[in-house]
């Protein structure tokens, strides 16, 4: 997979993200730790768990799960780990131009 992908719309980026869970094999995810030693904003991670059946936290294990090949689960827990999986950034063409030049 490349390391710089683009797509023009949000469901196209949605089903990219969702072959990049499959190729990377992400499928589950698991991040070792508390949810403070894992994320910038533990609070905001313990209700994302709290209300999304994909992501489970054992505090037992201190052990971080999302499962499935929906991006959704995914996207919302990345946003919120200080070593995210990846990154999402809205370009303009000439920004996509220099990046492909380079």
């Amino acid at each position: 997979m490349e390391d710089f992908v683009y797509e023009e719309n949000q469901d196209d980026l949605m089903e990219t993200i969702e072959e990049i869970i499959d190729y990377n094999d992400w499928n589950p995810s698991i991040f070792k730790g508390t949810l403070e030693e894992i994320s910038h904003s533990p609070n905001l991670l313990k209700q994302l768990i709290k209300n999304n059946k994909k992501i489970n936290y054992s505090e037992e294990t201190q052990v971080l799960k999302i499962s499935g090949s929906q991006p959704a689960p995914y996207i919302a827990v990345n946003e919120l780990l200080l070593n995210p999986l990846f990154e999402i950034h809205s370009l303009s063409l000439e920004e996509i131009r220099k990046i492909e030049q380079s």
